[in-house]
């Protein structure tokens, strides 16, 4: 019993001894590590001046040149032609586009479903022109403006918030 005994505090020993000697190395290699980090943050080394980082980076924006073709009017519908360059990955038509003015006045169904397959064209060919038709007519005086994408953020990678002025 005695020889298990002392063969069991050896091992515990050794043990010990390397786990002393393992966590001396980490401890080696968290602190160069840090200095690392720390030389190119130009920061002394406190973890909480890198959390802010980030946020300090542009958040790249797809770019929209977009043009009014031609706007015309009943008394139920405002209709609004565009002709538009689009680069990015993103949808324009992710949200269904309304035209701001006194009022919100919502796009049609037929002139987004046919504006959704012009839009097509803006991955193929980077360019499109669709037709809107709005429901409601605006005063003639009204100053009016082309929302995509109306709840979403202007810096929305997927589907930005662009407008365009009409009037």
């Amino acid at each position: 019993m005695k020889a298990w005994s002392g063969i069991l505090t050896v091992v515990v020993i050794v043990l010990m001894a390397g786990l002393i000697v393992g966590l001396s190395a980490l401890n080696a290699d968290i602190q160069r590590l840090d200095a690392q980090l720390s030389e190119l943050k130009g920061s002394s080394g406190d973890p909480a001046s890198l959390s802010g980082a980030p946020s300090t980076l542009p958040e790249p924006a797809p770019a929209l040149d977009a043009r009014i073709v031609s706007t015309s009017a009943t008394t139920t519908t405002f209709a609004v032609t565009v002709t538009a360059r689009f680069s990015g990955p993103a949808d324009l038509l992710a949200e269904p586009p309304v035209l701001q003015g006194a009022k919100t006045y919502p796009v049609t169904p037929e002139s987004l479903g046919r504006a959704r397959f012009a839009f097509l064209d803006l991955v193929s060919k980077g360019e499109t022109t669709a037709a809107f038709v709005f429901s409601g007519s605006p005063a003639p005086q009204e100053s009016l403006t082309l929302v995509f994408n109306p709840s979403r953020r202007a810096a929305d990678a997927v589907s930005p918030r662009r407008e365009i002025k009409i009037r």
